[in-house]
């Protein structure tokens, strides 16, 4: 249970105070942090052999992490943003969907790309600044990660577009955090999709719970900006959201001097 301030004109004209007041937020949870199952309705319907292998994928993407890490300490590994802590929300995103559909990652989202098809060795050749590593293989529908923060929404919303106007049963997806929401490009992005009611699936991830929403004083009517969802962002008509506030499973320990100098 958290809190969002709202503030909400109290007249229709001029420049009228307003009044502010907090609404309780109740999150959507499938899972209590203890791993119980306390909304039994919208518990997926897997079995033990996928649950086993989306356990597997976590793992993997954790080991792939650390790995990846030293690698970076070490010189040996260019540029690459740790993941530890957000497996869940990559490899369960991912897995919900079809090779049909298109992921659009940020830089931080390499390991969809690798679960939905690109070649594990070409994502550290693209971390090493090899031009292969960009080579996406036929048939795998990914982008490489946008570096410049939020602008792959706009990405994913062009995408989205493309299969509207081809009338395809497909989807794409993005993801950001609090630094993209802070960006033009996400509100643009997602207000096009919203008017337009694309088939686009944004995964909003970040550590922060409140934040403080204005209402416009003077709203008109057939905003695509219909509804205020706290305490994170608005929902945009007919555009599907999730919320993923972050909490790391485990405090890592430091790491010795001979495990950060362990081989590949």
């Amino acid at each position: 249970m958290s809190k969002v301030s709202i503030d909400a004109p109290v007249a229709k004209s001029g420049y009228a105070p307003h009044e502010v007041h907090s609404d309780d937020v109740t999150p959507l949870q499938v899972l209590s942090l203890d791993g119980e199952v306390i909304n039994q309705e919208r518990l997926p319907n897997l079995t033990d052999e996928q649950l086993k292998e989306i356990m597997y994928r976590m793992v993997f993407t954790r080991t792939w992490d650390d790995r990846a890490v030293n690698l970076g300490r070490q010189g040996r590994l260019g540029f690459y943003a740790p993941v530890s802590g957000q497996e869940a929300t990559m490899v369960g995103s991912e897995y919900a969907l079809i090779k049909e559909d298109f992921v659009c990652p940020g830089y931080r989202d390499m390991p969809q790309l690798v679960w939905h098809g690109l070649p594990l060795y070409q994502a550290f050749l693209y971390s090493r600044g090899h031009q292969h590593g960009g080579q996406i293989p036929e048939g795998v529908n990914v982008l490489m990660p946008q570096i410049i923060i939020g602008a792959q929404i706009l990405h994913a919303t062009g995408i989205a577009m493309g299969f509207k106007l081809k009338n395809e049963k497909r989807v794409a997806i993005t993801y950001t955090g609090d630094g993209g929401s802070s960006e033009g490009d996400f509100y643009e992005g997602l207000n096009f999709a919203g008017r337009s009611s694309f088939r686009l699936f944004t995964s909003f991830r970040t550590t922060a719970t409140p934040l403080r929403l204005r209402s416009p004083s003077k709203p008109r009517r057939n905003r695509s900006l219909t509804r205020l969802w706290p305490p994170v962002f608005a929902a945009f008509k007919s555009t599907e959201w999730t919320y993923w506030p972050l909490f790391p499973p485990f405090k890592k320990q430091p790491r010795s001097a001979a495990t950060a100098a362990a081989p590949l």
